[in-house]
């Protein structure tokens, strides 16, 4: 078969050509489909469809519908961004053009069905009234709107001028914490469950870490509550966390790796943006509801260097750095064993202290560590607590006599779990190691 002055061959040549040229950066590889995944190379078996070739088997449009004919340089990214204000709801066009067997691949002359504008979809909702007769079902009167089966929808733009999606906001001078360290410091959870609720594909699958502005899949959508709009953090479980002083199991450290933002809903899946990142995301990350990231306001405890005596309320110690650094200082994230159980809450303020009693207290610390009882361990102990007192010092030391509070510094709550909670240094005087004291301030 020839086409004018053309041949077969010279036409399948022309037309792989501008397949190729069609593929523009917006487009990624790596879109699962029906029969497999994108190809980077294009289809060879191509056919004159129309006057036009093409490996694809385009339907004849239903009367009515609105249809846009592909021109040379179309992508779906393009197109969406043209006709939906959003290039990300690219899923959308193609989910009405079927006949598309692998969305990396549009070709000249197929024509796409584009849907209307975005909605979505409440339950058990009634038609609008209107006035006069419409086109209906099967020739029936009604209303004209044609309830599409899946919902999709990009937030409106921020008034601020910020980007779409983006919870991103300036430090205040009276937040104890800033937003990246409220996104991105983790927490402590004594027994974690197996999340339903996960990255199970990227939109590019073959990148090794992910980050803001890639494309994921969820494996919820629709059916369980996830609607366009929604935010999400994503989150990973971390390290193993052993109390310093009891030497038992406190739990695990999450660590929130990034917000995303659905873009688009299926009934079981859905389509989502990374907009926030702390570190790399990984297809398999866990997914929690979004909260709002507001940080606690700073206050003036009036906390002394020297003279702080016990004030009898609830206390506890340091036990987990979130950069597991040894020495810690202001600035510094930090993890303490006191949470909502024993009545901390996000917001209060709790000093930081080293006691160096000499009396029963270290004979239970030396138990608790392990490190048996004894010279040896008392000497230990005092080294592990890096102690000015002299190891080899300690004959002149009666038992029972105190030695007053070595004040480290003062620590915020930004955050509080059942019996861990994470917090700031927000002052030291000295270094600060897990293991050392803490007690709420009035």
């Amino acid at each position: 078969m020839k086409t004018e002055g053309i041949s077969r061959s010279a036409a399948i040549l022309r037309s792989l050509t501008a397949a190729m040229l069609l593929a523009g950066p917006g487009l990624v590889l790596g879109v699962t489909t029906s029969t497999g995944t994108s190809s980077p190379v294009p289809p060879r078996d191509l056919k004159l469809v129309n006057d036009h070739w093409t490996p694809w088997d385009p339907p004849v449009p239903p009367d009515g519908a609105e249809v846009y004919v592909i021109r040379k340089g179309d992508t779906l990214w393009d197109l969406a961004a043209r006709d939906l204000d959003d290039p990300y709801l690219w899923p959308r066009i193609w989910d009405l053009n079927r006949y598309i067997l692998d969305s990396h691949w549009i070709y000249p002359g197929d024509p796409l069905l584009l849907p209307g504008p975005v909605t979505v979809v409440a339950e058990e909702t009634e038609p609008p009234e209107v006035d006069g007769e419409g086109d209906g079902v099967d020739g029936e009167a009604g209303t004209g709107v044609e309830v599409p089966v899946e919902a999709a929808m990009t937030p409106p733009d921020d008034p601020s001028g910020r980007p779409r999606g983006s919870v991103w906001q300036k430090p205040r001078p009276d937040d104890i914490a800033d937003w990246s360290e409220m996104l991105c410091s983790g927490y402590i959870i004594a027994e974690p469950e197996e999340n339903a609720f996960y990255i199970y594909a990227s939109e590019e699958e073959h990148k090794n870490g992910l980050a803001p502005g890639d494309v994921i899949y969820l494996n919820q959508g629709l059916s369980s509550g996830v609607s366009p709009g929604d935010k999400f953090f994503v989150v990973h479980q971390e390290d193993k966390v052993v109390h310093p002083v009891y030497n038992r199991r406190v739990g695990w450290l999450f660590r929130k790796k990034g917000i995303v933002q659905v873009i688009a809903a299926q009934a079981e899946s859905a389509t989502a943006e990374i907009i926030e990142g702390c570190d790399t995301i990984h297809v398999g990350y866990d997914l929690i509801r979004y909260s709002d990231l507001e940080s606690p306001k700073k206050r003036d405890t009036g906390l002394e260097h020297y003279g702080v005596e016990d004030n009898g309320n609830v206390s506890g110690y340091v036990i987990y750095s979130s950069l597991s650094q040894n020495a810690m200082g202001q600035g510094d994230i930090v993890f303490i064993d006191l949470g909502i159980a024993d009545g901390i809450e996000k917001g209060d303020y709790l000093m930081i202290y080293r006691d160096d009693t000499t009396g029963e207290k270290f004979s239970e610390v030396l138990h608790n560590q392990s490190y048996g009882v004894g010279l040896k361990g008392f000497r230990n102990w005092r080294w592990k607590h890096r102690s000015t007192v002299q190891a080899l010092n300690v004959r002149e030391i009666p038992k029972g006599m105190e030695i007053p509070r070595k004040m480290l510094g003062e620590l915020a709550v930004i955050d509080s779990n059942h019996h861990t909670a994470t917090a700031k240094v927000m002052v030291s005087w000295r270094e600060i190691y897990p293991g050392d004291e803490i007690q709420l301030i009035d």
